[in-house]
């Protein structure tokens, strides 16, 4: 499935648009009029996003945009497996309302899920410079989730996951310290589980993590 986000050539302030194609069946085409607004000075046309993650109005962006690849792309692919049809009219509310939402809770079986209860369980215990350092990672999972276009999944965390991850992280051009300290919290937040559930998971992770280094 592909996601093409741009802006329209007129007008100084502009809505992002959106059209995705799916990879499987007909190959169905849509296209959508987000309520996303932005300047095209601020728009990076290469990366289809806006030019400053960080910045606060444009990282809400930019996380809404990660959000559309992973909520659109699930929906979708329910309907498939489920053998229904995929309207441009309820694509289209579903697009709208991911856009609009200020907050949507992770599904429990999320990594991004016990990542937040992890967190925040411990904000009062942690030294601000710790809490926003987890922020961080929290963050850059969220955004791997938008470079993978899908969820990650607690019991679906395999041998793939270190390699995907690195490779997100050099894309991103993020140093070298902060990815694999992002991928040494992942293993903090599995081994606060069940360690019967998640003791598998770790050793994969643990010997991915040796042979990428």
């Amino acid at each position: 499935m592909t996601f093409t986000f741009f802006l329209p050539q007129s007008g100084t302030l502009k809505n992002i648009h959106l059209t995705i194609r799916t990879s499987w069946g007909n190959h169905q085409s849509f296209a959508f009029k987000t309520p996303l607004r932005i300047s095209l000075d601020q728009w990076d046309i290469h990366k289809q996003r806006p030019v400053n993650i960080y910045l606060k109005k444009y990282k809400k962006i930019n996380t809404i945009l990660d959000q559309l690849k992973v909520k659109v792309t699930d929906y979708i692919k329910k309907r498939v497996e489920e053998g229904k049809t995929i309207s441009q009219r309820e694509l289209s509310k579903k697009v709208h309302k991911i856009c609009i939402e200020n907050t949507t809770p992770h599904a429990e079986n999320s990594l991004l899920h016990y990542m937040h209860y992890y967190i925040h369980s411990r904000k009062e215990m942690i030294c601000h410079s710790t809490y926003k350092r987890y922020k961080v990672f929290y963050r850059l999972i969220e955004r791997f989730e938008g470079f993978l276009m899908k969820r990650l999944e607690i019991d679906k965390i395999n041998s793939t996951f270190i390699n995907d991850f690195i490779i997100f992280g050099q894309k991103e051009e993020y140093s070298e310290n902060t990815i694999y300290r992002s991928i040494h919290f992942v293993k903090t937040i599995l081994k606060g589980m069940s360690k019967n559930f998640c003791y598998c998971i770790i050793r994969i992770i643990e010997v991915s993590f040796f042979f990428a280094n």
